[in-house]
């Protein structure tokens, strides 16, 4: 039996979500025994073909969202979206969804970290969860962290 291995960056988020880069050949063993049923894929290019053609295979739903991977680029139209679609998935019903992104670009982290503030988390909190998985790109997190005070549904 192949071992299972997960994508890097892979966490839970919550009891029905759960964050990666995008996975490879590699972590397919572990994406199928993980019953994932949805997979949300963010990133300004489109999904490898590969990546597609395993998720028709195992009937996994693909959801993409061509997001920029800069955070100067973010829009509040564009997380909202996929925060959504994030908060309608964190209900004990619904299948494992897992959001991932390519090559460890940390949109899915913002993304995450705008969730957390939805879900009445504090700054400090959310930040340092997102500071555990992408480590301080000066500028860039400076950009990020306005961008997840500032952002709401409201």
């Amino acid at each position: 039996m192949p071992g299972l291995y997960p994508p890097a960056t892979f966490q839970q988020v919550s009891d029905r979500i759960a964050r990666s880069v995008a996975p490879s050949p590699l972590h397919y063993p572990f994406i199928k025994s993980f019953r994932f049923k949805k997979i949300v894929y963010v990133d300004d290019s489109p999904p490898p073909a590969e990546l597609c053609e395993f998720l028709e295979r195992e009937k996994i739903e693909l959801r993409s969202f061509q997001l920029p991977s800069n955070p100067h680029n973010f829009t509040k139209t564009d997380m909202g979206e996929v925060v959504q679609l994030l908060l309608n998935n964190d209900c004990p019903t619904a299948p494992p969804l897992l959001l991932v992104h390519q090559k460890g670009v940390p949109t899915a982290g913002v993304i995450v970290a705008c969730l957390r503030r939805i879900q009445n988390w504090s700054f400090g909190a959310t930040i340092n969860e997102y500071d555990r998985y992408f480590p301080c790109e000066t500028d860039k997190n400076t950009v990020m962290r306005q961008f997840v005070e500032d952002f709401s549904f409201f």
